[in-house]
């Protein structure tokens, strides 16, 4: 498996926020938000991507496994933001080249090997105490609402078939309860204003 570079990922990060800030100043200077929202778009979510990547940084300096974590996460996005260019150089104000440097970078963490190796190895969360206990009780929720484990039970697949994020269902008495608060609270606050 390939060694991790967190060095080489922060140059990847660097490079790819160089070319997302030259975006930003050419849509500025030659466009609107309103006249190129596909852009506009797109430069938000690589930004939020390669943000994201950014803070990965230091969870990849805890270890072995996340430092290996963290440079296919920057390869993803990274490679995801020269999708995004590719063939629309112009409106991003960027060379055919721009990602170059990263290239071989990008190409060794989404070697499909590496990420073979990688595909059923959890990372270390580094929580402490309070989120490990939040943590368990999602987990158990999964578990035992949704029939999720290792391996996603009926219900959840039936759900996923529909396209629903979760079984109806699971959410009813929560969803009652929520909207139970909100008119409560607004009965509260109609009476104190």
């Amino acid at each position: 498996m390939t060694t991790p570079d967190l060095q080489a990922a922060a140059s990847a990060i660097e490079l790819a926020d160089g070319v997302i800030r030259g975006a930003i100043v050419h849509l500025a200077e030659t466009g609107s938000v309103d006249a190129d929202q596909v852009l506009a778009y797109d430069i938000a979510h690589a930004s939020a991507a390669v943000e994201t990547a950014r803070s990965m940084l230091d969870y990849g300096n805890k270890g072995e496994l996340e430092a290996k974590l963290t440079c296919v996460f920057v390869a993803d996005a990274v490679a995801d933001l020269g999708a995004k260019i590719w063939g629309r150089e112009a409106s991003w104000d960027c060379g055919a080249d721009a990602l170059d440097g990263a290239r071989s970078f990008v190409g060794a963490w989404r070697d499909p090997a590496t990420l073979a190796d990688l595909a059923y190895q959890d990372g270390p969360r580094h929580l402490d105490s309070d989120f490990e206990l939040v943590q368990d009780t999602f987990r158990r929720f999964a578990e035992d609402q949704l029939g999720l484990r290792k391996n996603p039970g009926p219900r959840f697949i039936a759900g996923e078939q529909r396209n629903l994020a979760l079984p109806l269902s699971c959410c009813v008495e929560d969803l009652q309860a929520g909207v139970a608060s909100q008119i409560e609270a607004s009965r509260v606050d109609g009476a104190v204003g």
